[in-house]
């Protein structure tokens, strides 16, 4: 008598594809979303946007006579030039689109696309370090002097105490929490609990963190950065979208892509905080 088991099956066990699938693992993206936005000025037309920025108004004492001293302002532009255009795109044939679960493959795919392009931006944001003039001393890892100092340049720039950020390496996360004043209960209520339940919270001395693999690391030094929103300006023309092309053989082609512009806009609202510790994670 012949026995059908597992072996001799084999040809009618064709593997199925599930409904669900792991999904690549990316950056969390931060810089976009604290920075100074200009979309709406180019949402409709425009190769570039020109913001003025204005010089400082002066006091003056009233003459005896009751005469006053007009000042006179030649305001600059900051120039933000909409230059930059990235695409993220695949092909699937028609045979493995017949053959697969084709709305399940395409939307993964999809937001694949669109994630790579965000962090496509993040990384060029994150590169504009490399233009600032102010800086901390590099440090293994950061403590709170280098956190005070470099809270010191924004004071001394007047930038605004409001809206102020910092990046990192997640190296770094460890170092902050590992700062005794930053988690003590002395300082910050909670009799302990924040440690055992992970809830500290992410902001010390006026700075909200976040913390990315995306930092750039150059010359062996990670390039944290601690600033305020205007030290920087991003204009996206046409956000990420999704469309499909012209059919090429037996396939089909989808195209991720975006536009935009940005560019440094106050350079002392920004701070590089340079660490060598795990400079590279």
């Amino acid at each position: 008598m012949a026995t059908i088991g597992v072996t001799e099956a084999a040809v009618f066990q064709k593997e199925k594809a599930s409904m669900k699938a792991l999904k690549a693992r990316h950056a969390t993206l931060i810089m976009g979303k604290r920075i100074w936005r200009l979309d709406t000025d180019v949402a409709v037309w425009g190769a570039s946007v020109a913001v003025p920025l204005h010089g400082t108004a002066t006091a003056n004492e009233v003459g005896d006579d009751g005469s006053v001293s007009p000042t006179t302002d030649t305001p600059t532009e900051i120039t933000v030039t909409l230059n930059q255009e990235w695409e993220s795109s695949f092909q699937i044939t028609d045979r493995v689109l017949k053959q697969s679960h084709q709305k399940n493959l395409i939307e993964v795919r999809s937001e694949e696309a669109g994630i790579a392009l965000g962090e496509q931006l993040e990384v060029a944001l994150l590169g504009l370090y490399s233009g600032l003039s102010q800086s901390t001393t590099a440090i293994a890892d950061v403590d709170e002097d280098t956190i005070l100092d470099a809270v010191r340049q924004l004071d001394n720039a007047n930038a605004p105490q409001k809206d102020r950020f910092g990046i990192g390496k997640p190296s770094q996360k460890i170092a902050i929490h590992k700062i005794a004043r930053y988690t003590e209960d002395a300082i910050r209520a909670g009799s302990g609990k924040q440690i055992t339940t992970g809830q500290i919270s992410l902001q010390t001395h006026g700075i909200r963190w976040a913390f990315s693999t995306l930092v750039v690391t150059a010359s062996a030094q990670a390039k944290n950065l601690i600033w305020q929103r205007d030290f920087a300006g991003l204009a996206v023309q046409r956000k990420v979208s999704v469309e499909e092309l012209d059919r090429s053989g037996l396939r089909r082609t989808f195209v991720a892509s975006h536009l935009y512009g940005y560019g440094e806009a106050r350079d002392d609202h920004a701070v590089v905080v340079a660490t060598t510790s795990n400079s590279g994670t």
